[in-house]
C-alpha cells in the first residue's frame, strides 16, 4: 500500500494540512521537529527550514507608532520591492523542504505590484502562503482578483477599531472607511470567484480599543469573515518600550505578565530556538536570524549572491548560533526579545499572543490554546525520535 505522508499543524489559530508530501520534505519535517537537531558542537542543524518569513517590500503606506517601519525614521533599510525574479530563486533553492511561507515583515505586502504572482509560484509548488495587508489598498479590483486566484491559504486584514479616533491611535495615516470597504469588497470578489482564500479579521487589541471587543465580534460575524483572531499588542520592538501608553487594562488581554501594580515587565532566561528553526529574509536579500533584526544588525548573508540551502549551515549562521545559544545578551536586539519576559498567565486557558478566536460558523469564542503546546502534543502523539 502506498505510504501516505501527511502533516498538520498549527499558525496563529489556524490548522493548515498537506497530504501526500514527498518524502524528502517530510522527512525534513521530521527533523526540524526534533529537540536536538542542533549540533552543539559545531552549531549546524540537521534539516532545512520548512518555514520562511519573507518580505515582500519595506515600504509602507501607514506610520504606526509600534512599528520601525511607521517611524520612519528608525528603519534605515533601503525602501525596495522584492522582485519576483528573486522571490523565485529563494522558492526555487527551498522547494524541497518549504511547508510554509509568511509573506509580511516591516512593510505593506499589497504595495507589492507582483504580490499575487509570488504567491501562486509558491502555491504551485505545494507550499501554503499566508500574508497580511492593512486593507488601504483593497478596493483595486484587479490586484485583489489576482490574490484570490493565486492559491493563497490566509489573508489576514487588519481591522483594530470601528470609531475613527482609536482606530488612527495605531494606524496612523489610514482610514477606517476605505478599510471597511475595501473588506467589503474582497468578501464579495471571494464569493463572485468562489476562491477558497481564508479571510481572517484581525484585531490587535490595546488599552485604546480593548472596549470595543464585543462590538468586533459582532462586526466580524455580520461581514461574514471566515475568522476573526483577536491578537494581544506587542507594546516594544527594538528599544523602544510602550508598555504604560497602549497594554490593555484587563490582564486577559496582555501577552506580558508585569510586576504588581506596574507595567515593570518580569524578566526572565529565555532560550531562543527560532534560530534553529527558520530564517527572515528582506526585500534586498538579506537573511537575518529572526524578525526583530529589522535592520539587519546580525545578517547573516545574501540570498541573492549565496543560496539559503548554502547559509544555512556555513560558518556565519553557525557561529551566530553558538553566540546566542551562550550570549545572547551581546545582541541589543536579542536582550530585548520577547522571549526574555514571562508571558502573561491571567487565564490559564488563553494564548499569551492570541486569547481569542471565532470560526466563521461559531457563535461562541474560541479560547484557543498556546499552538506551540498543541504541536508538541501532535509530535509526541506521533511518537517523534
Amino acid at each position: 500500500m502506498k505510504k501516505h505522508n501527511n502533516i498538520s499543524f498549527m499558525h496563529e489559530t489556524i490548522q493548515y494540512k498537506w497530504e501526500d508530501v514527498p518524502d524528502e520534505k517530510y522527512a525534513n519535517w521530521l527533523k526540524m521537529l526534533r529537540t536536538d537537531n542542533l549540533d552543539t558542537a559545531d552549531f549546524s542543524v540537521s534539516g532545512f527550514p520548512y518555514m520562511l518569513q519573507i518580505e515582500p517590500t519595506n515600504f509602507c503606506n501607514l506610520s504606526c507608532p509600534l512599528c520601525p517601519a511607521g517611524r520612519k525614521s528608525e528603519l534605515n533599510r533601503k525602501r525596495r520591492h522584492m522582485s519576483f525574479k528573486e522571490f523565485k530563486s529563494i522558492i526555487d533553492d527551498m522547494q524541497k523542504y518549504l511547508l510554509f511561507v509568511v509573506l509580511w515583515e516591516w512593510g505593506e505586502p499589497f504595495l507589492n505590484p507582483e504580490l499575487p504572482e509570488m504567491i501562486q509560484y509558491a502555491s504551485e509548488k505545494g507550499i501554503k502562503v499566508i500574508t497580511s495587508t492593512n486593507a488601504q489598498l483593497l478596493e483595486n479590483k484587479n490586484y485583489v482578483e489576482r490574490t484570490l486566484r493565486s492559491g493563497l491559504a490566509t489573508l489576514i486584514i487588519a481591522i483594530d477599531s470601528l470609531k475613527s479616533e482609536n482606530y488612527l491611535k495605531y494606524r496612523k495615516g489610514g482610514n477606517l472607511d476605505k478599510a471597511i470597504s475595501g473588506l467589503e469588497n474582497i468578501i464579495l470578489l471571494k464569493k463572485q470567484l468562489n476562491s477558497k482564500v481564508l479571510i481572517n479579521l484581525r484585531m490587535v487589541i490595546m488599552k485604546s480599543n480593548e472596549n470595543e471587543l464585543p462590538e468586533m465580534r459582532k462586526f466580524a460575524k455580520r461581514m461574514k469573515v471566515d475568522k476573526f483572531t483577536v491578537k494581544t499588542v506587542n507594546p516594544s520592538c527594538g528599544l523602544i518600550s510602550m508598555d504604560h501608553e497602549c497594554v490593555p487594562e484587563n490582564p486577559l488581554y496582555r501577552r506580558y505578565a508585569y510586576k504588581p501594580e506596574s507595567y515593570e515587565r518580569i524578566r526572565i532566561n529565555g532560550l531562543c530556538i527560532k534560530v534553529n528553526q527558520m530564517s527572515s529574509i528582506f526585500s534586498n536579500g538579506d537573511v537575518v536570524p529572526c524578525c526583530y533584526d529589522y535592520n539587519s544588525e546580525m545578517k547573516i548573508g545574501n540570498i541573492n549572491k549565496t543560496p539559503l540551502t548554502e547559509l544555512w549551515n556555513g560558518n556565519a549562521y553557525r557561529e551566530l548560533r553558538k553566540i546566542i545559544h551562550y550570549a545572547k545578551d551581546r545582541f541589543p536586539k536579542c536582550k530585548e526579545c520577547g522571549i526574555n519576559y514571562e508571558l502573561s498567565k491571567a487565564s490559564s486557558i488563553s494564548d499569551s499572543w492570541f486569547p481569542e478566536a471565532h470560526d466563521s460558523n461559531i457563535g461562541a469564542i474560541k479560547r484557543i490554546n498556546n499552538y506551540t503546546k498543541n504541536i508538541v502534543k501532535l509530535f509526541s502523539a506521533r511518537k517523534v525520535l
